[in-house]
């Protein structure tokens, strides 16, 4: 098969865009009298589709906005409104207390769970904040728990074999109840309303879209404390670091977008491809010359099966590594 083009995927005729907009007035043209059966996500709500389509069209214009003007279709779909209009609206599938279709970290093994860790990257984040939602996401230490105290400690991203022996786990936080105890702690996550809030903050600060970039901020924020059934603290958005600041508001935005997507790692990853924020630290064992990753490569059965339209999409593209940027982040 010949490679579509990385613009084509997003713009093209049958790219995202498009096909959501297409999907969008297919519903609407057929919703009357529509009956959805087996629908796990809206239970059948038609409009539900609608607003979680718009919302992912919010989602794919910003990531395309250093190539494209998307100002105009941004405005629109806020101007009609029908978009996540709170947690309640959601994309996504609730896992269930029993088996099969259960969280899967709450059935791993004791061992392989024990190497999932506190990264000292989001802990950095979170103590700047003072944010509660560290004793939702993660567990004090075994140490300090034995010693009477509650330390939450993380450990560098990306170390290997060799290094992991350096550190006493018990002096390093698992993750929080909800990702191994309960069986339906979290959910499998497409798309949630606060991360359509950080986004439509994101366009309003850059003034693409009417609106106020405090609320939309504030917003996000209230939304993933109450999906992490999280208090949220009277003073925590008057807080240094939380409070939006003219010089730092779109690392601000991006960094609490980062927090509340801890679900949807991609959606970090795009973000911070994008933007630069937050400020990550590069794995430390990284075996790629201390560089992000940008792209996954292609598999050594497309050069062997379909040399050709290899060569050629590699050749477009500028080669074939992982820091390849691809068109939307250039």
């Amino acid at each position: 098969p010949v490679y579509d083009t990385q613009e084509a995927i997003y713009l093209g005729p049958q790219g995202i865009l498009a096909s959501l907009k297409e999907a969008i007035e297919v519903l609407e043209a057929g919703k009357e009298g529509l009956t959805v059966a087996g629908d796990i996500l809206y239970n059948g709500d038609v409009e539900k589709w609608i607003q979680f389509a718009n919302s992912l069209r919010i989602r794919y214009l910003i990531r395309v906005s250093k190539r494209v003007d998307v100002q105009a279709e941004l405005q629109a779909i806020v101007t009609e409104g029908r978009i996540f209009e709170g947690n309640e609206d959601n994309a996504l599938v609730n896992y269930l207390p029993s088996p099969p279709n259960q969280w899967f970290v709450h059935n791993i093994r004791a061992g392989d769970f024990g190497d999932v860790r506190m990264s000292t990257t989001i802990q950095g984040v979170l103590e700047v904040l003072d944010d509660p939602r560290m004793h939702t996401w993660f567990k004090p230490t075994e140490a300090s728990v034995a010693s009477g105290e509650t330390i939450y400690a993380g450990m560098p991203n990306g170390i290997g074999p060799a290094t992991r022996g350096n550190y006493d786990f018990s002096e390093v936080s698992l993750p929080g109840f909800i990702f191994r105890e309960v069986p339906d702690g979290v959910d499998a996550v497409f798309m949630q309303y606060s991360e359509l809030q950080y986004a439509l903050d994101e366009a309003a600060h850059n003034g693409w879209i009417s609106g106020d970039v405090n609320d939309y901020y504030e917003d996000g924020i209230r939304a993933s404390f109450e999906y992490y059934n999280t208090d949220l603290p009277d003073d925590y958005l008057e807080r240094e670091g939380v409070l939006l600041e003219t010089e730092t508001a779109l690392e601000q935005i991006i960094t609490q977008k980062w927090l509340a997507s801890i679900l949807v790692g991609y959606e970090g990853w795009f973000n911070f491809r994008r933007t630069g924020f937050p400020q990550l630290n590069i794995a430390v064992e990284n075996l790629n010359n201390d560089q992000f990753p940008v792209r996954y490569i292609y598999p050594a059965t497309e050069q062997a099966l379909n040399l050709e339209n290899y060569t050629e999409a590699v050749s477009r593209i500028g080669g074939d590594d992982y820091n390849v940027k691809n068109w939307w982040e250039k």
